[in-house]
């Protein structure tokens, strides 16, 4: 009887980098973190899909209500976080959202003066924890993603891992972690801690287009003060992302969509905008 090796599929795909760095990006979901003097917000498409095609060749939407946005602490300060790319497997035996959870927690038991210290120590636990799914057969084994071209670090990056909060003494601070592989192995992570108005992973189509196609401008909103400005400057890049011009002119913006969630992160707490949790995961 021939055995046929059972085939593990992922749920996620292409994390996309970021932006304002300067790369050619096209993500499979969209992430925004902007800062105002009020504070941070964050915000996430809910549309998550599998590496499964359907008759048309295309990728299965595995789930329109993702959550990619999660409430955490350093210490005792409030970060929001969220996670783009390979960030679970078909049956959800992997998640990578209850790694970085685990990660935190564990951080947080040696690291509380230090924010990189603890930082880099939740990027070297996750690549223990994804390392170790790979050889028990829990997540297939790593391979280039061949729709970025051979010389791109896209080509190579398995997922992305984003922090936001008042971590730096009490000062703001985005945080990155890139894991990514080589030859099928996981490498050691990409670090990165710095402090800009605004942070977006996902397709850079709507970013481009808002200053040179008057079709996008309805989307965007000018990054003021309050909360409420920062919640209109993070979904609207989002929403551009689903506009099906920018899906027409990059198909990876199909990967972007659903419930949009968003909350904000000040020194007083992190909590959801109202109509912008989460919401439950479809039966």
């Amino acid at each position: 009887m021939e055995c046929v090796p059972q085939v593990r599929h992922l749920i996620g795909g292409n994390p996309g980098p970021i932006w304002p760095r300067q790369h050619r990006f096209s993500g499979m979901t969209a992430i925004a973190m902007v800062y105002t003097s009020s504070g941070f917000v964050v915000a996430a498409d809910g549309r998550s899909r599998s590496t499964t095609l359907d008759e048309n060749n295309e990728q299965i939407i595995a789930s329109e209500t993702e959550q990619k946005i999660y409430e955490g602490r350093y210490g005792a300060v409030p970060i929001a976080w969220a996670a783009s790319g390979n960030v679970l497997n078909e049956d959800r035996s992997f998640n990578l959202f209850d790694a970085a959870g685990i990660a935190f927690s564990a951080a947080n038991k040696s690291f509380h003066q230090d924010f990189h210290a603890w930082f880099r120590f939740v990027a070297f636990h996750i690549r223990k924890t994804v390392t170790e799914a790979i050889d028990s057969g829990t997540l297939p084994a790593l391979r280039d993603n061949e729709a970025f071209a051979e010389d791109s670090d896209e080509r190579l990056t398995f997922a992305r891992l984003f922090v936001a909060g008042f971590v730096i003494e009490g000062s703001p601070a985005f945080a990155m972690v890139r894991l990514h592989h080589r030859n099928g192995v996981l490498r050691e992570p990409h670090i990165n801690v710095q402090t800009p108005e605004y942070l977006f992973s996902g397709s850079e189509i709507a970013v481009y287009y808002k200053k040179s196609d008057p079709r996008f401008a309805p989307y965007f909103h000018p990054l003021g003060p309050s909360l409420s400005d920062g919640l209109a400057h993070a979904t609207g890049y989002i929403r551009a992302c689903c506009d099906p011009l920018a899906r027409k002119l990059d198909p990876l913006c199909k990967g972007i969509g659903g419930h949009i969630h968003a909350a904000s992160v000040t020194t007083e707490g992190f909590r959801w905008f109202p109509g912008y949790e989460p919401v439950l995961a479809e039966p």
